[in-house]
């Protein structure tokens, strides 16, 4: 679809502001304007009229990896973007799976009715893929995705600031803690209390050099794991 010269100029002297598309001229306004308005900037997606927001549109934004999924600092922002207002039929399984292939917080904007085991599946192997990388990446992980081998994958992995903090309460089981512990003694700090028993401290024995070596031999590592001697 060619554009014609005013079409053209509109977008080369306004396209580099996403708000610029809030205001675009009614006559201007065309199919193939918006489409060539996505691939020059991803956020003219949440301007495109209702009526040219066609499978013509679908298929380029499936083209388009940095406008889809990282357009908005990696937040999967413009899945939502895409759906807004879309035909009802177009939000399909299928289409989910390929959302959350993209980017796993694309999870974050799947309806409830389409949250299959496939599309699950697809979400689950992203995000486990992602914390592998980044133990960091943990923090973003949508927490109905947080299950405990995704969880116990990013603590494994190590880093700072120290993943277990962004494990849920539920899932801070005493293998996903002891994973923590062993990659670096500071995330004692985020054990539940409760679990920090005699067996507990008995285990985290077995990795003291790694406690004493990391603290430089102050100790303070012992400090945190015995919170009750450090309150009393």
């Amino acid at each position: 679809m060619s554009l014609s010269k005013k079409q053209k100029e509109w977008l080369e002297q306004n396209g580099s502001d996403g708000e610029n598309f809030a205001n675009v001229p009614e006559e201007l306004s065309t199919e193939g304007f918006w489409l060539e308005a996505v691939r020059k900037n991803d956020r003219a997606l949440q301007y495109v009229p209702k009526a040219w927001k066609t499978e013509a549109l679908d298929a380029i934004i499936w083209t388009i990896s940095s406008g889809f999924s990282f357009g908005s600092g990696g937040s999967g922002y413009g899945i939502g973007l895409i759906k807004k207002d879309m035909p009802e039929e177009w939000a399909t399984e299928e289409f989910w799976i390929k959302a959350v292939q993209k980017h796993y917080r694309a999870f974050n904007y799947v309806p409830e009715a389409m949250r299959t085991e496939a599309v699950r599946h697809a979400a689950e192997a992203l995000c486990l893929a992602a914390v592998q990388q980044n133990s960091y990446a943990l923090n973003y992980v949508p927490e109905a995705l947080k299950t405990e081998a995704v969880c116990l994958a990013a603590v494994q992995n190590g880093g700072y600031p120290y993943p277990l903090q962004y494990v849920p309460e539920a899932l801070k089981t005493e293998a996903v803690c002891l994973a923590a512990v062993q990659q670096n003694w500071k995330a004692m700090e985020y054990v539940p209390k409760a679990m920090k028993t005699e067996a507990f401290e008995a285990k985290i024995s077995l990795i003291s050099s790694a406690i004493s070596s990391g603290s430089g031999g102050s100790g303070y590592g012992m400090e945190l794991i015995k919170p009750g001697e450090q309150d009393a």
